[in-house]
């Protein structure tokens, strides 16, 4: 896909206005400020982090022509294919250098009726075969996997024909591993966004998802460290298109503000380290017995405008080395409909599903 600069998809998407801004108190909490204390000021690349910069480099394209076939599909317009782009991670989702027992997760991720491509390859290992070749169909991804201190994941593209999508429930995309065997329907892919625990070990899957519409606004996934203490840390991470190109960095911190509210607040850069925007939200922890929680915002153009909401999960013990991973999108136009405030950053009741329109799944693409 031909990369396009945040700054430019922002000069060109963007249309918002600006929302009103939390007035700024004397605190010595910097987590009270307007956006955290984070500066507008341009960066070294990956912020100058070399193992950040490293963690890019770990996600490797295949050159599965299937998955090029479905991105083909993605961009057009006659309506006829619906896709989906998932992003499954499993293993240790934060770095356990006492985790050294190999967790085998040989396996599949299948589409009942459709075809699945892989754009990426996530930490595998570099110079073995991960992938089962040749593949035994076209709606079926075979896989081998071992994990121990750290994770293994796949990108993928999931193409399916509109006319398959009237009854979702009946076309299932299914995860099976021999720690984890999950199903989700079509329509849960529309914006999927769950972290699951599967032992006491500390493994754990995340999934992040959505539909690609051959005129939406550009979406992406995030990924990376989330470092926690007792009432909060720092993150940092990869911003990333759709098809699992690296588009720029992420960083920032994330606790407890003077309110007690929880609240995170950042900043993205691009691949060069120049300043796209800065970011701010709510966090959270998820029910027991999942370690870890939950991240959602908004983040802003370089001019302090809001360009896009973010989401996702994040797995850490407290206090130790995590991980997070999530989806961002561009501002669309028609989040506005049913009067909802979509630009609001410190709202904890609003869930990430209302983003999507209602537009039948079978119509409209």
């Amino acid at each position: 896909m031909r990369k396009i600069s945040l700054v430019l998809l922002l000069a060109l998407i963007f249309a918002a206005g600006c929302s009103q801004a939390p007035t700024e108190v004397n605190s010595t909490n910097p987590l009270d400020l307007e956006f955290g204390g984070v500066t507008a000021d341009n960066e070294a690349p990956g912020f100058g982090d070399a193992d950040l910069v490293a963690a890019a480099a770990a996600e490797v394209d295949p050159g599965d022509l299937l998955a090029a076939a479905i991105e083909a599909d993605a961009a057009g317009s006659t309506g006829v294919h619906a896709v989906f782009a998932l992003r499954a991670v499993w293993g240790q989702l934060r770095y356990d250098s006492t985790s050294t027992a190999p967790t085998v997760w040989d396996g599949s991720v299948k589409v009942d009726s459709g075809r699945i491509g892989v754009r990426r390859l996530i930490r595998f290992e570099p110079g073995q075969d991960y992938l089962v070749l040749p593949r035994t169909a076209p709606n079926v991804v075979e896989f081998v996997s071992q994990t121990t201190v750290h994770n293994d994941g796949l990108l993928l593209l999931i193409g399916v024909n509109t006319a398959l999508l009237a009854d979702s429930s009946d076309n299932l995309v299914t995860f099976a591993t021999g720690p984890l065997t999950i199903s989700f329907r079509l329509r849960q892919l529309v914006l999927l966004d769950t972290l699951i625990s599967v032992d006491n070990a500390g493994n754990a899957v995340m999934f992040n998802g959505f539909l690609v519409r051959p005129d939406d606004c550009p979406k992406g996934f995030l990924g990376g460290e989330w470092t926690a203490g007792e009432e909060g840390g720092e993150f940092k991470g990869r911003w990333i298109s759709r098809d699992g190109e690296l588009e720029g960095f992420l960083m920032g911190t994330y606790g407890v503000n003077s309110e007690g509210r929880r609240v995170f607040f950042g900043k993205y850069i691009d691949a060069d380290g120049n300043f796209e925007g800065r970011l701010r939200g709510v966090w959270g922890p998820a029910p027991e017995p999942i370690r870890g929680g939950f991240f959602m915002g908004v983040f802003y153009d370089p001019q302090d405008r809001p360009a896009g909401r973010l989401h996702g999960h994040w797995n850490a013990d407290e206090p130790g080395m995590g991980s997070f991973e999530g989806v961002w999108m561009l501002h669309c136009p028609r989040w506005d409909m049913g009067g909802r405030a979509w630009d609001r950053w410190d709202d904890e009741s609003f869930h990430p599903g209302w983003l999507e329109d209602d537009r039948p799944l079978g119509g409209g693409m």
